[in-house]
């Protein structure tokens, strides 16, 4: 399960994870990026390059430049970066608008030829990536799901127990703090999350 967090409410009133708020850039991020699955191949090789540009930075650093990437790196079509050539690497490193490190721009290109063995070897990254992952409804979980099988787990009366509806508010607030906003979560979440609340109902539940 996913650390928890400090959820804290913005200037438009919305609940976010405390680093959402920190800035209007992760504001966004956070709202429309951060835990949402990625089944595109080029902002898969994205976020792999991203990452190791970030090595050493803060996230905050890279997002900041993330177009000025974007337009270096061809968009980050691994077809065009693994072609990238020493002129190329002369063009990033005076490029201002990204990180002007050798090694790092260096390890994209590289990386860009093993995505490309990848794709030819799983037909693309997400396949290689993501071999369980669907991304349909079925995967995911509702807070009123998972209370129901917390319900049967732990054998209580019904969903009006005050243990259970107070068992629903932590659910609740759980999945605020793992940055869920719309009352759902993956299956393999919820599954970590269900054996947490059962921990805490042991102390609860003396029915």
């Amino acid at each position: 399960m996913a650390a928890v967090m400090t959820v804290v409410a913005g200037d438009d009133k919305h609940d976010r994870c405390s680093w959402g708020t920190s800035t209007p850039d992760y504001v966004a991020y956070h709202d429309t990026e951060w835990g949402f699955g990625v089944a595109d191949d080029h902002r898969l090789f994205e976020k792999l390059c991203l990452e190791g540009f970030q090595s050493g930075l803060s996230w905050l650093t890279i997002l900041r430049k993330r177009e000025n990437f974007r337009a270096a790196f061809a968009g980050f079509d691994p077809h065009v970066v693994a072609a990238f050539d020493e002129s190329d690497i002369d063009r990033l490193l005076a490029d201002a608008g990204i990180i002007r490190h050798g090694g790092k721009i260096r390890s994209t290109i590289n990386n860009a030829t093993r995505a490309l063995e990848l794709i030819d070897e799983f037909g693309s990254i997400a396949s290689y990536m993501w071999p369980h992952a669907t991304f349909t409804e079925e995967r995911f979980v509702t807070i009123g799901e998972l209370l129901d099988e917390l319900v049967r787990r732990c054998h209580f009366r019904d969903r009006d127990d005050f243990v259970v509806r107070r068992i629903d508010a932590a659910i609740a607030n759980i999945f605020h703090r793992i940055g869920r906003e719309d009352d759902r979560v993956l299956r393999d979440d919820a599954d970590g999350i269900a054996q947490h609340m059962q921990i805490e109902i042991a102390n609860l539940h003396t029915v």
